[in-house]
């Protein structure tokens, strides 16, 4: 019947981890820790830096004779200097079955080790395979200490030693952090030590899953080594202001509490290994009080509550996690849509450039029209007109009251040019007026300026130079009238037809101009069209990578709070198992089977009795109590 009863103890509790994996196997999005049901031992993980005593403080609660305390641990370095770290990686440490030592690495075959020597020769070699990236499993080397250097004692616990991230060398850093990153969480217990002398360690870890080690002190211990070797310590118990246990622990819950600024939980001052040598009777009596205090804390844990009690602060732990992702996804919404925001300012501010600049364009192509209009109409009314060129001369002559005198046509003739001149320059000054304001509005340097030479001369030869002023026949003076009349008409058609010129170069000018202001417009609204597209596309794909985002927020949501609601069932599973497993037991308390009708009665004698344990494990606290109450209404 042994093998019944080994059997019996073995899978008594099988329905409670069944529960517990179909709770945690609900969730959408949680990242629930604990999905193994294969172990059912407490696990206790151990953190801290090199050369604090971790590796001391695990043999010493695994119950190690103390005469072997310090040539082990001088084994179990690997030939490191002292200084240097020796956990590379993570490490289990057992009582051999024999008088030997055991080494198992992950996933290799036991090998058993004859001497300390050779212990030493393997451990030099474990961290050259794991600097190398030969090992970079995260599952702990088991080393087994033959039996005779241990006191009697059953060991009903795990103790994993992990190596320190502070104290990692960068070749190892990163297996470290994976062993880390995987064993803090699924420990049902973390041993965080340090030395006494650095009580700022416990406020200055960066690590995400050991920053917040006070909300839980439950799951986290604080365990200083050397804690007697201070002289603010040395200082009390020689004054007796420290006289016990009591007074050790709540020295330096005060000195912790002080420096982060709020209650730390379970502390225990110790002192272990070879500076337990250097302490006075006294001090060691209080020493050994402490360590059994935690020694007793250890042992004493409540499987039950241990392993399953946790789950009643996932409520909370998804509400953190949940707020998190959701405050993750909103600040990436926001920042999308400030960038969707700064595309939307610069399209606008491309709309105003391109009208800004197109506006200066249309009002050059406006003005050059308008300008060039007035000009040229300007020109053909004084340049081209019949009235002019045809009839002013002729009627000058035609009306004229004159002597018969050669001075009388001459003084007529210069009269006649100075007024057609005077004409013809002040209309040339008008012409350049309306061109002077086409420089102006299209910004015209000087070599390029339209304008117009408004310094003209007539050209007129036929003066009369008779010697004799007076004309005794009517016919001679009349003739020579009617000569100068046309050759004077004649030199003022000439001067009109040199300004022609004049105004057809200008004509060129300016439709190069016009060319230019055109080919202009097209570039800019080119350039400013395809920037328009450019950004009208960043603007789409901003939209849509928004509408993913919030999409996700949505989604994420959702998840969260069926989480959510899936938390607060967690009594369900245990109640809905234990009944399920009642059932079957019942069954099986009938069964001729005499084997199974015993295995089923023992089942049944234990199992209301830890379902009961169980369930009662996962009472809620008081703000937990209150929240339900309220979801319920």
């Amino acid at each position: 019947m042994q093998h019944l009863l080994s059997k019996f103890q073995q899978h008594r509790l099988d329905w409670a981890f069944e529960a517990k994996e179909d709770f945690l196997n609900q969730f959408q999005i949680f990242d629930a820790v604990e999905k193994t049901t294969e172990n059912k031992k407490i696990i206790i993980s151990v953190y801290g830096p090199t050369q604090v005593g971790k590796t001391t403080l695990i043999l010493s609660l695994l119950g190690i004779k103390e005469q072997y305390l310090e040539e082990i641990s001088e084994f179990l370095r690997g030939k490191r200097d002292t200084g240097e770290s020796a956990t590379v990686t993570v490490t289990k440490y057992q009582i051999s079955p024999t008088e030997h030592y055991i080494i198992k690495l992950p996933n290799q075959k036991e090998k058993v080790i004859h001497t300390p020597g050779q212990l030493e020769e393997q451990m030099a070699q474990l961290r050259h395979q794991v600097e190398t990236g030969t090992i970079q499993s995260v599952e702990p080397v088991a080393i087994a200490i033959p039996k005779s250097k241990f006191k009697e004692q059953v060991i009903t616990i795990e103790l994993i030693d992990l190596p320190g991230i502070e104290s990692a060398e960068k070749k190892e850093l990163k297996h470290v952090e994976r062993c880390v990153k995987y064993w803090i969480p699924n420990s049902h217990v973390c041993l965080i030590v340090n030395g006494a002398g650095d009580l700022t360690f416990l406020r200055d870890i960066k690590m995400p899953q050991l920053m917040h080690w006070y909300d839980y002190p439950e799951n986290y211990f604080v365990v200083l080594t050397r804690a007697f070797s201070p002289e603010s310590v040395q200082r009390r118990i020689n004054k007796d202001q420290i006289k016990n246990a009591n007074e050790v622990m709540g020295y330096y819950n005060k000195e912790i509490q002080d420096i982060i600024k709020r209650q730390p939980g379970s502390i225990y001052p110790v002192e272990i290994g070879r500076s337990l040598k250097r302490l006075t009777q006294t001090e060691r009596s209080i020493a050994d009080d402490i360590f059994s205090q935690l020694k007793e804390k250890i042992q004493s844990i409540d499987f039950h509550k241990i392993s399953f009690s946790f789950l009643t602060g996932y409520y909370k732990e998804i509400l953190k996690q949940s707020k998190k992702e959701r405050v993750k996804l909103e600040c990436a919404i926001e920042e999308q849509q400030e960038e969707l925001f700064y595309l939307q300012q610069r399209l606008l501010k491309n709309d105003k450039e391109k009208i800004e600049v197109l506006k200066g364009i249309f009002e050059q192509k406006d003005t050059l029209k308008e300008k060039l209009q007035v000009f040229t109409e300007l020109y053909e009314e004084v340049f081209e007109s019949s009235t002019l060129l045809s009839r002013l001369v002729p009627s000058r002559y035609k009306t004229a009251k004159l002597e018969k005198k050669a001075s009388k046509l001459n003084q007529l003739a210069t009269n006649i040019i100075f007024e057609i001149e005077d004409k013809l320059k002040e209309t040339l000054t008008k012409m350049n007026e309306y061109l002077e304001e086409v420089n102006k509005v299209c910004g015209l340097i000087r070599h390029e300026k339209l304008l117009i030479d408004v310094n003209i001369e007539i050209n007129f030869y036929d003066w009369d130079h008779s010697k004799i002023d007076n004309y005794f026949s009517q016919k001679n003076f009349s003739a020579k009238k009617q000569s100068m009349c046309e050759n004077l008409t004649e030199g003022v058609r000439e001067t009109c037809l040199n300004v022609r010129k004049k105004k057809n170069q200008l004509e060129k000018k300016w439709k190069a101009i016009e060319q230019d202001l055109n080919g202009r417009e097209r570039r800019v609204t080119n350039k400013f069209t395809m920037k328009e597209q450019e950004l009208r596309e960043l603007i789409r794909l901003k939209n849509e990578k928004i509408q993913v985002l919030v999409e996700e927020l949505q989604l994420d949501i959702q998840y969260w709070n069926q989480d959510l609601e899936n938390a607060t069932k967690y009594r369900h599973y245990f109640i809905k198992h234990f009944l399920m497993r009642k059932e079957v037991l019942l069954k099986m308390a009938v069964s001729d089977d005499i084997q199974e009708k015993y295995l089923a009665n023992l089942y049944l004698y234990t199992l209301s009795n830890d379902a009961t344990k169980i369930i009662d494990s996962l009472e809620l606290k008081h703000e937990d109590k209150t929240r339900t109450t309220n979801e319920n209404k």
